[in-house]
C-alpha cells in the first residue's frame, strides 16, 4: 500500500509550472520597480505640495504672478494624481502575484496526481493500458489483488470425492 506503481507524463504541467514561477520572478520584478517609483512619487509630492503653498503665499503678497502659482498648484496636483494611480498599479500587481502563487499551489496539487500509488497491499494482477495511452478520469489503470488468501475454484471427479474432506490439503499445479 502506498507504493509507486505508475508514473503519468507530466511534462506539460512541469512547463505550466516553469512558465508559472517566471511570471511571478517578473510580477515580483514589477512590484519593486513601482514601489520605487512610489517612494520617488512621495517625495515629489512632499516637495511640489511645499511649492505650492509657498507660491499661494507669495501670490497673495503679489511677488510672483497668479499663473505661476497655479501652474505650480497643478504640478502638486499631477504629481498626487499619478501617485495614486502609482499605488492601485502596485495593488494590481500584488493581486496578480497573488493569483499566480494560488496558480502554482493548483498545478503542483495537480502534478501530484501524475503519480499512482497503490491503494492496497497486493499485486498488479493485470494492466488495463499501455505506454502511450491516454490516460482519463475514472478509467482503470490497473487491478491490484491482495495475495493473502486466494480462492481457488475447481472441478473434482466424481471418483475423488470420497477423499475429499475440511481440512484437507490440496495441492496444485497451473
Amino acid at each position: 500500500a502506498g507504493q509507486v506503481v505508475v508514473k503519468l507524463d507530466a511534462e506539460e504541467v512541469r512547463h505550466r509550472l516553469d512558465s508559472l514561477k517566471a511570471k511571478i520572478k517578473q510580477a515580483a520584478a514589477d512590484r519593486a520597480a513601482r514601489q520605487a517609483t512610489i517612494a520617488s512619487l512621495e517625495s515629489s509630492a512632499a516637495y511640489w505640495t511645499k511649492e505650492e503653498k509657498r507660491d499661494r503665499r507669495l501670490a497673495e503678497k503679489d511677488a510672483i504672478p497668479d499663473s505661476q502659482a497655479e501652474k505650480t498648484a497643478d504640478r502638486a496636483t499631477e504629481v498626487k494624481a499619478n501617485l495614486r494611480a502609482a499605488k492601485k498599479k502596485l495593488e494590481a500587481v500584488r493581486h496578480r502575484i497573488t493569483s499566480l502563487r494560488q496558480q502554482k499551489k493548483e498545478l503542483r496539487t495537480k502534478l501530484h496526481y501524475y503519480t499512482l500509488e497503490s491503494p492496497s497491499a497486493g499485486v498488479v494482477a493485470r494492466r488495463m493500458v499501455d505506454p502511450g495511452d491516454l490516460a482519463s478520469r475514472g478509467k482503470p489503470v490497473l487491478q491490484i489483488e491482495s495475495r493473502d488468501a486466494l480462492r481457488l475454484t475447481f472441478d473434482v471427479p466424481q471418483a475423488d470425492l470420497p477423499r475429499v474432506e475440511e481440512g484437507r490439503t490440496v495441492s496444485y499445479s497451473a
